[in-house]
């Protein structure tokens, strides 16, 4: 049975020209923007969808041909697609070509490594999946110097470049099409002379004011931490003063990151070109990507405010809702002077505790809510902002140690404001809810204290203290009458039970968990 299985993959591969995982000679070209359409990866299959703003690469080699890197969108195959040139500007990629491989264990064969091939190959619709009609086959591409774009004779997901296993089946992987271009902006450098201020920045939605730097110098304003994901906290954008006030064009870049880089777990390791975007309401009541937007300024306050919406997104073409990181609808800015002061003490939302599925260790999860804001009313400069956790009676800070908190850098006593770990999981951010996971046994008591430093005076609130309730798993069904707020297991407030594990606060105030076979 093993000898039949290794001839089909030699078969295959006779017809497949070897996989090309060095990088061609030739000039190579990097830092380019991809767009595609494609079937975009899900947990368990795949769903129409687009991969926008993809970073990616190609040489143009010195054997005439082009190498295009990671051809299928959703695959980190790490290898190249030739295409081989056919005249001037016309391309055409010979398939099927070796795209990805691995070698396994295979049980079933006494233990020996098996090698699993993959190819990428034209294919057409048959039903819910795909099918390769020819064992050889082409797709053409185009390439003008600036741009190179695949060619698809049907227009839309009916024909796609594919990938395949050795036996000819779709791997639920493939683009219907492929853009990928130049660069034409870079990064905004700001003046070093002009003016330096600050301004408060809140939107629609938003729970505190993000504070960023400014520079003001030839008739420009020059914003910076905008995002306020830590890899991009100090990229520029600028805005033009007009008579009104100021004009902000969409499209701005901000640089490279990953969806990860905005907290959370992604299965997609893309990384991507993000940009600043304007967006507006349309009377349908979808948003669409405009050009510019004009911040009337008030003449009185000095508030610079729109009705649109800036956002952060992953590309700038057609970004899926997905890849819009950061939303600030009807956007303002209003001059800050900064001014020390006390800090308002946190807010407890709960604190409850369960044992682990083992009953080896206690889950206690402090949950609260922060404000970058005085006891006078002042909003704070919240990277000048961190809070202190107390366990039990004492009178030490708490330190998060990296042996344990692994989606941590290092040892962790002081927490920045806005805080998150790698993953969003034990140190855990949602607008103005922090959640914070502990995994030890014989905690009673969970306080936490905000702290604010000016480099000179430090100033701390209060001790916002909760006593840790112990929570057991109940199964029983949801009482709407005694129903407070309902939330995942992740922090997640949900609209209603789903099945599994939640955790839910009743109008008494405790707060139980239920599982859900709905």
């Amino acid at each position: 049975m093993r000898k039949i299985f290794l001839l089909i993959i030699a078969m295959v591969s006779i017809a497949a020209s070897a996989q090309i995982t060095e990088t061609p000679e030739g000039t190579l070209h990097e830092n380019l923007y991809r767009y595609s359409d494609s079937w975009v990866a899900t947990w368990t299959s795949a769903k129409e969808g687009a991969y926008d703003g993809v970073v990616t690469k190609m040489v143009e080699g010195t054997d005439g041909a082009l190498y295009l890197y990671n051809p299928i969108a959703s695959l980190d195959s790490k290898s190249w697609l030739k295409l081989e040139k056919k005249s001037e500007g016309k391309y055409v990629a010979k398939l099927p070509q070796l795209i990805y491989s691995y070698e396994d264990d295979d049980d079933d064969e006494g233990g020996q490594s098996v090698k699993h091939e993959f190819f990428a190959q034209r294919m057409f619709k048959s039903g819910t999946s795909y099918k390769v009609l020819s064992k050889t086959s082409q797709v053409e591409f185009t390439w003008d110097g600036v741009s190179l774009k695949m060619v698809n004779d049907a227009g839309n997901n009916n024909i796609i470049l594919g990938m395949v296993d050795s036996k000819g089946e779709w791997q639920n992987k493939g683009d219907w099409s492929i853009s990928v271009m130049k660069l034409t902006t870079g990064e905004i450098v700001p003046p070093t002379d002009g003016v330096q201020s600050k301004f408060q920045v809140n939107y629609t939605g938003s729970t505190g004011a993000v504070i960023v730097d400014a520079i003001e110098k030839d008739g420009k304003v020059y914003l910076k931490g905008l995002s306020t994901a830590p890899k991009l906290k100090d990229k520029w954008v600028e805005m033009l003063t007009t008579a009104d006030g100021l004009s902000f064009t969409s499209g701005q870049y901000l640089g490279q990151a990953k969806h990860e880089d905005f907290g959370g777990y992604s299965s997609d390791k893309n990384t991507y070109h993000v940009f600043a975007v304007a967006y507006e309401k349309k009377s349908s009541g979808d948003s669409a990507i405009v050009n510019n937007v004009t911040l009337k300024k008030d003449a009185v306050t000095g508030k610079y405010s729109t009705d649109k919406s800036i956002c952060i997104t992953l590309g700038t073409q057609n970004p899926p809702s997905d890849n819009i990181k950061q939303s600030m609808p009807r956007f303002t800015l209003t001059p800050y002077s900064e001014a020390a002061g006390t800090p308002v003490a946190p807010e407890l939302y709960y604190c409850s505790a369960s044992p682990s599925y083992d009953y080896s260790t206690t889950n206690t999860t402090l949950a609260f809510y922060v404000k970058n804001e005085s006891t006078e009313g002042k909003y704070l400069d919240p990277d000048k902002m961190y809070y202190n956790v107390f366990v039990n009676d004492s009178p030490t800070p708490y330190t998060f140690l990296k042996k344990t908190y692994n989606y941590n850098a290092a040892d962790m006593t002081d927490i920045p404001f806005a805080y998150k770990d790698s993953y969003n999981r034990d140190i855990k951010v949602i607008n103005n809810e922090r959640y914070l996971h502990f995994y030890e046994n014989n905690i009673n008591k969970l306080g936490v204290q905000m702290v604010y430093s000016d480099g000179t005076n430090t100033y701390r609130s209060s001790v916002m203290r909760a006593e840790v309730v112990n929570t057991g798993i109940e199964n029983v069904q949801e009482n709407t009458t005694a129903v407070k707020e309902i939330y995942s297991t992740d922090g997640r407030r949900i609209s209603a039970l789903q099945p599994g594990l939640n955790i839910v606060r009743r109008s008494d105030g405790k707060i139980i968990k239920v599982i859900s076979n709905r």
